[in-house]
C-alpha cells in the first residue's frame, strides 16, 4: 500500500540546488490532524508503516527540537490498543521519516490505527507518503523448530540427576572460598583486560610475577 496524501492549499515546493519539486503533502503537528489507517485480512506476522517526509525549516539546528511520531493500533493479544512512539531524525529534504512496527497475532487480522505527531513535539512534519510493508515478506511462515534439540536424552538425564541431588539444599549455604574464589575466577578467566606485558611478552593475568 502506498498513498499520496491530500495536499495543502498549494503543493509544497522543496529541493536542493536547482531542483525544485512540487508534491502533495500533509502537515502533522502536535495535537493536530491524524491519519486514519485500516488493515484488513493480515496474516499473522510483523508489519510496519513507513513515512516519507521532511520539515519546512530552511536551517536545521545542530540540536534538533524533538519530533515524535505515534501509531495507535489495536494489535494487542485481546484486541486492546497499543501506542508506539519513535523519535524522528528529520531534515529539510525529502527522506524516510521513520518506520513504526506492529503485530498481527491471529490467523486473520483486521486492525484500525491512526498515525499522528505527539503532543510534546516542537516541529511540524510534512508527510508526503505513507507506505505499508510486511516485515516478514519472503520468509517461510512455518516454524523452523519442530522439536527440542538443545540437549541429548543423556544430557537431560544428567541435568535431572544433578538437580535432584540439590533438592533440599539450603540456597544460603556459603560457597567454599566465598567471594574470594569467585573474584579470582572472574578476574583470571572472564576479564580480557587482565593481561600484562612482562619483558615485552604477553602474560596472562594469573602470572605470579605480574603486578597486583
Amino acid at each position: 500500500m502506498e498513498a499520496l496524501l491530500p495536499n495543502d492549499p498549494a503543493p509544497l515546493l522543496y529541493g536542493r540546488g536547482n531542483t525544485v519539486i512540487a508534491e502533495p503533502a500533509l502537515r502533522l503537528s502536535a495535537d493536530g490532524p491524524r491519519i486514519p489507517l485500516r488493515f484488513e485480512n493480515l496474516q499473522p506476522g510483523v508489519y510496519f508503516v513507513r513515512l516519507v517526509g521532511r520539515v519546512a525549516q530552511p536551517d536545521i539546528p545542530h540540536i534538533r527540537p524533538p519530533l515524535y511520531l505515534h501509531l495507535r493500533v489495536n494489535d494487542g493479544l485481546n484486541g486492546e490498543t497499543n501506542e508506539y512512539r519513535m523519535l524522528v531524525k528529520y531534515d529539510n529534504f525529502l527522506q524516510e521519516a521513520g518506520r513504526i512496527f506492529f503485530n498481527a497475532l491471529y490467523p486473520t487480522n483486521n486492525l484500525d490505527a491512526e498515525l499522528f505527531v505527539g503532543h510534546d513535539s516542537q516541529v511540524e512534519l510534512l508527510v508526503h507518503r505513507v507506505e505499508f510493508y510486511d516485515a516478514l515478506a519472503g520468509t517461510d511462515r512455518r516454524a523452523y523448530k519442530t522439536s527440542a534439540n538443545t540437549f541429548t536424552a543423556e544430557e537431560w538425564a544428567y541435568v535431572r540427576q544433578t538437580v535432584d541431588g540439590l533438592k533440599g539444599t539450603d540456597p544460603n549455604t556459603p560457597v567454599p572460598g566465598g567471594g574470594v574464589l569467585f573474584d579470582t575466577i572472574t578476574w583470571r578467566w572472564g576479564n580480557n583486560n587482565n593481561v600484562y606485558y612482562v619483558n615485552d611478552s604477553l602474560t596472562a593475568g594469573n602470572c605470579s610475577t605480574c603486578p597486583a
